[in-house]
């Protein structure tokens, strides 16, 4: 140096630096695959995204329906029943076996009164 100028310090610093076409090419190999990678997340996302909201629309429907059970205080369960002709009254009850409870009555059919007849015949 001359003796207006002298060093005050060596260092490394970060500076712009243009690319040969070796780099240049490298880069945009790394930025094709870096643009794949995050197609291939957002596509996960959506994936999972609705995989997570299917699992909670089936729990959301599990809750709505206790919730209904608790709140009557009853729940619909498969039970034996008989349909028993009165034929006096002309009407067809749905007897629970378990308890003997009418649960619906209705009135008989005509075939269904013919074989009252049929029987007596």
């Amino acid at each position: 140096m001359t003796r207006d100028r002298h060093v005050l310090r060596d260092g490394i610093e970060e500076l712009a630096v243009p690319l040969t076409n070796a780099e240049l090419q490298e880069r945009g190999d790394r930025l094709a695959h870096a643009q794949g990678e995050l197609e291939s997340h957002a596509l996960h996302e959506q994936d999972v995204k609705a995989t997570l909201k299917a699992q909670r629309t089936a729990v959301e429907a599990k809750i709505a329906n206790l919730a209904s059970i608790v709140r009557n205080k009853r729940e619909v369960r498969s039970v034996a029943v008989q349909v028993v002709a009165d034929y006096g009254r002309r009407c067809a009850a749905t007897v629970r076996q378990d308890t003997g409870e009418i649960v619906s009555e209705r009135p008989l059919t005509e075939l269904e009164m013919q074989a009252s007849l049929d029987g007596v015949a």
